[in-house]
């Protein structure tokens, strides 16, 4: 289910704020895929929706709201969007209209209350307000501004108050002053909030405190975590929350206008010491009788079971439409408002600060320089000692000008030097080039050619058909080979040079390898596996099935290797292996720890067809090992089928498993301890096969720990509990963010975090109803991602054919219309692409193919099936080494905005073009908000593109089994079709990233650098040419 969050505003840590971030990741944690937009976006909640699964951004990107199925809307911001997006004949989203005041105009829906839906109230007095002006009580909700659950816990407390919190951003004067006396009796005071240290509220922070002195959302915070709370603020208020005060606050939202009257800082210090454990046992209390009222999750389980009902059907009348979008217009006026008036605050703020900081930068050189002048008077009292130093320091560097001059000259004798050998080099090259041709072309070399056919018939009969890693010396002559060997040596890079050859090698005794499989129809395959790791072995059995592929699964070494491939998981336990040119090794160490990675384990995954690895950073320290691209292939561990049967908790004999090696490891067995203390919990240490499905089966929850600190996820693990209809509690770990698909069915506590574990503990238990409804999606989104990365690198490994991978729509981790295209396995350019991508995009995991052209083919076909199944109008796509704009995502709006309501046709708009066809047309030229467009009748380029519906058609056509280069490479298959309509803005609107390279194939970005220019130019002047001839047909708007 696709949830929209609108609100006004996301920087400082205060009431709207929370709330939207709030309800973002407990939609998360239901499954949920979520966008966040607001009117202004700053730190420090900019850097918490960094750190979540969410896209997030200003409200002018955000997407058409009838694209989701739920929309939380704070504010007026829904209207502005409606106002954009509004159709008649779209069915509407599921509107929770959100009033969080009643006295601020702003928290007031207008007539989108009328829109299909309800409105949330934070409080009784907020929905009396909403009753007063006209909205039916039956579409009113309260939901007390509810916590997340990770707030619910039991704490143990002092006898006597030793430390205090005050949480508010508008502190009353005399709070401040009584937390000064109670400093002096030995109690220790913090202030969290403005102007003071602005942090979030978590229960970690909480639990460091005795009490805390609060209004409005933190109250319901310290209910759950059984914190003693004190009301107060600018209008007074009751002091300690008890069950006698505990209605009448909750009506107002625990406001201090609940009591309305002002205290001494006398009189507050005296309450919160002499009360203090009366307000523990009224807190308890609370939290028993009324705990569950507080509690978010249940809240939006219940949204989104409302928004599954009635989705297509949801309208609204045209009259109330064109009210609600007569609003929007005005609401989007406000919103600007607020934005310009919030920017305007920051940037004097900074000019403040930056002023401030200058002045003290100042006032440290001025004291630097005195000390400076001070010491330099010390220590040159003697003017002819501070001469003589002078004079040798001149010698000194007399002579190194020298020394560096001589350097100089040598250096450019062996630049001369090198530059004849280049050249002499490139001579021999083009000579041999020149040679080949002719004897090629000679009438004794077509004469002679049954003769050579002979000798390599007879050579194959020889070697009894076994492959040897070899490369033949006219394969390392070919002319061109030289002529890239060549380039490195220009540029220096004799590693690159030895890499490539390395590549070569292997190139060629890969290709034998696969063709020996390809031309035996009836090819034998095999898996080896430990015990351990049978659950991947059958997964990838399984698949392999469906894919026409029997393969036989052991778990032991056969006494000789008669199958012709083999898939070997964990290889460094097998005391044998089949031969490096019949074996692909599926590697599944964690790569943080060095454990097995032996000096033999290296060369057995250097010298194998292939190398499979289930994690990305397993395939950066296997780079850096010179293991990489494109010997190794990313494939994360995923089920076979989406089929799994889910299990009633009720019928479950104990609250959570662990299984795996706990004895060798002391943290695991620390872990476990804590967890006994409090729940029911079976551990085993050596159980493999059914019997260990049947102890997973009958936990309520397996929980993962860790066997090492700072250890990768252990997804093979999470998987196979999954697939039996088990959630997990695991241990978070820095790459758990690589698996989306484990959304709402994994719930993951802070790592090295005993504390954080029995509270998540507590809460997936509370809540295990909703994880296990969720177990189906996230089954269905792995074995779609697992089935995908499966076959690209079968297919890449010409084991597989490439018909196969067009079977079914690819894995993208959601829906979206942006697609950043990358591969994985290319770890310096995903980076690169994760520094910069634009919230909007989602990443697609490209497909491979030898040769490459191919591959970057197939991947435009499979992203033009996509968007074509789910009805897109247009596509952007973009290669990872691009170089996107700065504000990408309100430009690429302007441009989406002149493509979509121009008049002529259009199929492409591309970003950038490396050159510019000879025979290239100019059809039109426009100029739309101070942007020139040409439309041109070729495209030669896909580093940054939009593919409009007519192009995504043609591209889905697109034949991967002609492997013409010349007229099949996918930018040339554009090219070639006629009535073609490209459009350019000009100068080019993206760029290309020339600091990243391929070493292997001999080229570096930087040689894009000056085509990219000369292509604008050339583009520049032939749209001046039209212009000038068409003067009169300019459209200017």
């Amino acid at each position: 289910m696709r949830a929209l969050i609108l609100t006004n505003q996301l920087a400082v840590y205060a009431g709207s704020e929370i709330v939207a971030l709030e309800v973002a990741e407990t939609f998360l944690e239901l499954g949920c895929d979520v966008d966040l937009f607001a009117g202004f976006i700053g730190e420090p909640i900019k850097s918490d929706l960094s750190r979540l699964s969410v896209k997030f951004g200003l409200v002018d990107d955000c997407p058409d709201p009838f694209s989701y199925d739920i929309i939380w809307s704070q504010h007026h911001i829904l209207p502005y969007l409606l106002s954009k997006y509004y159709s008649d004949d779209k069915p509407w989203p599921f509107i929770a209209n959100i009033s969080l005041s009643p006295f601020e105009p702003y928290e007031l829906p207008g007539a989108i209350a009328s829109a299909p839906g309800i409105t949330i109230a934070n409080s009784y007095e907020t929905l009396e307000n909403l009753v007063s002006f006209g909205i039916a009580p039956e579409k009113i909700k309260i939901f007390h501004n509810a916590a997340p659950n990770r707030f619910i816990f039991s704490r143990q407390h002092r006898i006597d108050i030793g430390t205090v919190a005050i949480i508010s951003n508008h502190t009353p004067q005399e709070v401040l002053d009584a937390g000064k006396l109670l400093e002096r009796t030995g109690i220790k005071v913090e202030h969290i909030g403005l102007p003071s240290e602005q942090i979030r509220i978590t229960p970690e922070v909480l639990s460091r405190y005795d009490a805390v002195i609060t209004i409005g959302k933190t109250v319901q915070y310290c209910i759950l975590s059984e914190t003693p709370v004190f009301i107060y603020d600018k209008w007074g208020g009751p002091g300690w929350l008890t069950e006698n005060n505990h209605r009448t606050a909750e009506m107002l939202n625990f406001s201090g206008r609940c009591s309305p009257s002002k205290k001494t800082p006398d009189e507050i210090s005296s309450q919160l010491t002499d009360g203090y454990s009366e307000a523990i046992n009224a807190i308890q209390k609370i939290k028993k009788a009324h705990g569950q009222k507080y509690e978010l999750r249940p809240y939006l389980s219940k949204l989104i079971k409302m928004a599954t009902l009635n989705g297509q059907t949801r309208k609204v009348d045209h009259p109330t439409a064109k009210i609600i979008c007569r609003e929007g217009v005005a609401s989007g006026q406000t919103l600007q408002y607020f934005r310009t008036n919030q920017e305007g605050s920051l940037y004097m703020a900074k000019d403040s600060i930056e002023l401030s900081e200058k002045i003290g930068q100042l006032h440290d050189a001025i004291l630097n320089n005195e000390r400076k002048i001070l010491k330099k008077i010390d220590s040159y009292s003697n003017e002819q000692l501070l001469i003589k130093q002078i004079d040798r320091l001149n010698e000194e560097i007399l002579s190194r000008d020298i020394i560096i001059n001589k350097l100089r000259e040598e250096r450019q004798k062996d630049k001369q030097k090198y530059n004849e050998e280049i050249r002499q080099l490139l001579e021999t090259s083009t000579e041999l080039e020149k040679y080949n041709n002719i004897i090629l072309s000679s009438r004794s070399w077509k004469l002679t050619q049954p003769l050579r056919a002979f000798r390599r018939s007879f050579q194959r009969l020889r070697s009894n058909d076994k492959t040897k890693n070899t490369i033949s010396l006219s394969a390392l002559l070919n002319p061109t080979r030289m002529r890239n060997g060549a380039r490195y040596l220009a540029r220096g890079d004799i590693k690159g040079l030895l890499e490539r050859l390395k590549y070569s090698f292997r190139e060629r005794a890969t290709i034998n390898s696969i063709q020996k499989i390809q031309n035996n129809s009836e090819a034998t395959w095999a898996i080896m596996s430990t015990p351990h790791t049978i659950f991947i072995a059958q997964s990838i059995a399984d698949h392999l099935k469906t894919r026409g592929i029997d393969a036989s699964v052991m778990t032991s070494a056969p006494a000789s290797f008669n199958h012709d491939i083999y898939i070997v998981l964990c290889a460094q336990m097998f005391d044998r292996l089949p031969p490096n040119e019949r074996r692909i090794l599926f590697q599944l160490e964690q790569s943080v720890s060095s454990r097995w990675f032996s000096k033999k384990y290296i060369s057995d995954l250097e010298n194998s067809l292939a190398i499979f690895d289930y994690s990305l950073t397993n395939i950066e320290f296997l780079q850096n090992k010179g293991i990489r691209y494109p010997h190794v292939h990313y494939i994360p561990i995923g089920l076979s089928s989406s089929n799994i049967s889910v299990n009633n908790p009720a019928e479950k004999e104990y609250d959570f498993l662990f299984y795996g090696d706990s004895n060798s490891s002391p943290r695991r067995r620390h872990f476990l301890s804590k967890l006994q203390e409090k729940f029911s919990v079976v551990v085993y240490n050596n159980l493999f096969g059914e019997d260990m499905h049947n102890a997973i089966r009958k936990a309520k929850v397996v929980v993962n720990i860790h066997y090492y600190e700072g250890a990768l996820l252990e997804t093979p693990r999470i998987q196979e509990c999954l697939s039996l209809g088990t959630p997990v509690l695991s241990e978070g770990a820095k790459d758990q963010y690589d698996y989306p698909e484990l959304n709402g069915a994994v719930r993951f506590f802070n790592e090295n975090s005993v504390e954080d574990m029995l509270l998540q503990a507590e809460t997936i238990l509370a809540d295990i109803d909703n994880y296990v409804e969720s177990l189906s999606h996230s089954a269905k989104r792995s074995t779609e991602r697992f089935a995908f990365m499966l076959d690209r690198a079968l297919v890449a490994l010409g084991l597989l054919p490439v018909e196969k991978l067009q079977e079914n729509l690819p894995y993208i981790p959601h829906d979206s219309n942006t697609i950043a295209l990358s591969l994985p396995e290319t770890i310096s350019r995903r980076k690169a692409l994760m520094e910069s991508m634009p919230r909007s995009a989602v990443i697609f995991d490209g497909a491979r193919y030898s040769p490459g052209w191919i591959g970057c083919g197939l991947s435009f076909k499979l992203l033009a099936m996509y968007a074509l199944a789910k009805n897109f109008d247009y596509l952007t796509v973009f290669e990872d080494d691009a170089l996107l704009p700065d504000q990408y995502e309100s430009k690429m709006s302007e441009i989406i905005g002149y493509l979509t309501t121009r008049s002529d046709k259009w199929d492409i708009f591309s970003g950038l073009m490396a050159e510019v066809h000879p025979d290239t047309k100019i059809l039109s030229v426009e100029v739309h908000d101070g942007i020139m467009y040409a439309t041109v009748d070729r495209m030669v380029s896909s580093v940054c593109n939009i593919y409009n519906k007519s192009a995504l058609g043609l591209l889905s056509k697109w034949d991967p089994t002609n492997h013409d280069v010349v007229k099949n490479a996918f930018d040339r298959y554009l090219q070639n079709l006629p009535n073609l309509h490209v459009v350019v803005a000009i100068p080019f609107i993206a760029g290309h990233r020339e600091e990243l390279n391929s070493t292997l194939w001999g080229f570096q970005n930087e040689r894009y650098g000056p085509m990219i220019a000369q292509a604008e130019k050339q583009l520049q002047e032939l749209a001046e040419q039209w212009l000038k001839k068409n003067e009169q047909s300019v459209l200017v708007s």
